[in-house]
């Protein structure tokens, strides 16, 4: 006999459509790793001041009909998201919370199938993803057992669906009748069936709405056994090798937070630094970690670096719009050009890259022949590649403004003379130098301002301050 069991926890919060309804369908016995995960999610859900009701229909063997009717129950309701969990999932504490934040209409993430074979029952459109902001990629289709629905989703998909299914025999219900949205259909062209969870991302694909992902978020598939995994770091080893890394690696470190999620972040600079390569001259992830955690601080809008390449990457994923890399070796620049390709950056619209040559100034040495006017709010100074003495000491000398406005100078190879010479030069423009060691154990320094530009003989110029859009 089928019957619905509802339960709602209120927290503090106004009943003002703050509410979530967690929704499990369950044929058997639910397992009590399941159960864990949802009383650990309404936990996270109501001390954040999010009311939760639980629905779990038992004793109906066809999902399809219960997920209508889920649906039924939940437009019924006063709850403005349905959180469709399946019994045999189970997920961390913070799983349903992080995907509410994302304030998105549909957005879900993938378990992986009950197999000894790794692999994630999700659709891809034309057989790839597309990178959506937020850490989280846009695909075709995701499997129903732990996907977020707004209610403006769910009332379109019921609005659209004209016909009613009428149910019989359904325990107390007798007779019932729902709308299928969840409904299995046959694609005869391939000559194969087509999941309900399928077809009802079909329905809401073809009235405008996107199906997200998070990538990232680990979950468990209860079979003889359970099956974990991650289909982030499945899709980076399956989707073309350092570009598929670069890509999954550069979504990931856009969504973290370095002050909150350390850890993830230094993953993510792992993952980043690998797909890249060129080891040893590239930096290495713990120096790319500090170099992101700068570049997302708010007072940081804009970069420029002398040399291009994986830094360049992870200003970019730190979200600045204005990121300026001089770089003199066209084959280098090619390179860097091809990585961000791979992390998903146009970069026919968008080219971080300035081409220019070194061009030798008498007295002085080669430098790059470049000029600006703009302030930056950091400055990374990582070339040219040394042939003489000071050469990198040469901005202070060409760009002196550009160098005196910055909030940040980063310095990469300080542990010899002329990387010593350059930390001086730099603080007697007003700086405080902070020496680093790398995983290499080079030393780079990071130097930060503690004097007004007026003390250091700042002219002001009449540069623009580029800003975020």
């Amino acid at each position: 006999m089928a019957n619905l069991i509802q339960t709602t926890i209120l927290s503090n919060a106004k009943d003002d459509g703050n509410h979530v309804m967690i929704a499990i369908p369950c044929y058997g016995v639910m397992d009590p790793q399941v159960m864990i995960s949802v009383v650990s999610n309404v936990g996270v859900l109501t001390a954040n001041h999010i009311n939760v009701s639980v629905l779990t229909k038992i004793g109906d063997c066809d999902v399809n009909d219960v997920r209508n009717d889920i649906a039924r129950v939940f437009l019924e309701s006063k709850a403005n998201h349905l959180m469709a969990w399946d019994a045999d999932v189970v997920a961390s504490g913070q799983c349903v919370k992080r995907l509410l934040d994302y304030g998105k209409d549909i957005v879900a993430a993938v378990y992986p199938f009950k197999s000894e074979v790794e692999g994630y029952p999700v659709a891809f459109e034309n057989g790839t993803f597309e990178l959506a902001g937020q850490g989280l990629i846009k695909v075709a289709g995701v499997p129903g057992g732990f996907t977020l629905w707004s209610r403006k989703a769910i009332q379109s998909l019921y609005d659209a669906e004209g016909r009613e299914k009428e149910w019989q025999n359904k325990g107390d219900y007798g007779k019932l009748k729902v709308r299928p949205i969840w409904e299995r259909t046959v694609n005869t062209e391939r000559g194969m069936r087509v999941s309900s969870d399928i077809v009802a991302c079909q329905k809401a694909t073809q009235l405008g709405m996107d199906i997200f992902v998070d990538p990232e978020m680990p979950l468990g598939h209860i079979g003889s056994k359970q099956y974990s995994g991650q289909l982030g770091h499945y899709l980076m080893e399956k989707s073309g090798g350092n570009a598929g890394m670069a890509k999954v690696a550069f979504t990931t470190l856009q969504r973290k937070n370095p002050y909150e999620e350390p850890d993830a972040v230094f993953e993510a600079c792992q993952q980043l630094a690998a797909a890249f390569g060129n080891k040893p001259w590239a930096v290495d992830e713990g120096m790319l970690a500090v170099l992101f955690e700068l570049a997302d601080r708010p007072d940081i809008n804009s970069v420029f670096e002398t040399g291009s390449g994986l830094s360049t990457a992870a200003f970019l994923a730190a979200g600045l719009e204005i990121v300026t890399a001089l770089e003199s070796e066209p084959i280098w620049g090619a390179k860097t050009e091809e990585f961000l390709r791979y992390c998903g950056i146009d970069v026919a619209k968008k080219n971080p890259v300035k081409y220019t040559s070194l061009k030798s100034i008498p007295g002085e040495g080669k430098w790059y022949d470049f000029e600006t006017d703009y302030r930056y709010d950091m400055v990374l100074i990582d070339g040219p590649r040394r042939e003489e003495v000071d050469q990198r000491s040469r901005i202070l000398d060409r760009l002196p403004n550009l160098v005196k406005r910055a909030k940040v100078v980063v310095l990469d190879d300080v542990d010899d003379i002329d990387g010593q010479r350059l930390v001086e030069r730099v603080e007697a423009f007003g700086f405080k130098a902070t020496k680093l060691v790398n995983l290499r154990n080079r030393e780079f320094a990071i130097c930060e301002k503690v004097e007004d530009d007026d003390k250091n003989g700042d002219d002001n110029g009449d540069g623009e301050h580029p800003k975020k859009d």
